[in-house]
């Protein structure tokens, strides 16, 4: 009598504990195709703007810091008569990248950062001929929104658009889709 008692309260607990069992490794399933506590290293293009490496780490899954370093010449040019001179970024960025739940191996993400950014400029007086340089530099707080695809547990492609560009010196602030990047990352 006690064991047909006893017997549903073990099938119910055994089902309980199976089923919890079967959740977390459906969780683990989902996050296993993304790196964690791995380096990553990269390459990343902003339109219009600079050409640099990304170097970066993996905390967990969905979260990610690390910093980007960027160059950019333009060698100036010549427009009704008047020359421009030529123009060298440089440019550090360290960042933190939040990743949202995953669509299959796609991961929407936002990221904050913190760039500094040097200028140097080369300018020719067009009537003497003299040559002078010029150096500025700024520092930023940008927020960007993307996504980055994980063909590979090892690699992931990504994209994105800035959407709050905030400039302290001298206070500069733009909101809106601005200057599309594209990467991708080989994760170690």
């Amino acid at each position: 009598m006690k064991f047909r008692r006893i017997l549903p309260i073990f099938i119910i607990a055994g089902i309980l504990f199976s089923s919890a069992n079967v959740f977390s490794q459906e969780t683990a399933k989902k996050t296993s195709k993304f790196p964690k506590e791995r380096l990553g290293l990269g390459i990343h293009v902003t339109a219009g703007q600079t050409y640099g490496g990304i170097v970066s780490y993996s905390i967990e899954s969905n979260i990610h810091i690390g910093a980007g370093l960027g160059f950019k010449y333009d060698g100036g040019k010549t427009v009704a008569g008047v020359e421009t001179g030529a123009e060298t970024y440089f440019l550090f960025a360290p960042f933190a990248r939040y990743f949202f739940d995953n669509v299959l191996s796609f991961r929407p993400f936002v990221q904050g950062s913190f760039q500094f950014t040097t200028i140097s400029v080369e300018e020719t007086e067009s009537t003497t001929g003299a040559s002078s340089e010029r150096a500025d530099s700024f520092e930023s707080f940008i927020i960007s929104v993307g996504g980055q695809w994980f063909p590979y547990k090892s690699v992931g492609v990504l994209g994105g658009f800035r959407v709050i560009s905030y400039t302290l010196e001298p206070a500069n602030i733009q909101v809106g889709l601005m200057e599309p990047f594209i990467g991708i990352e080989w994760f170690l």
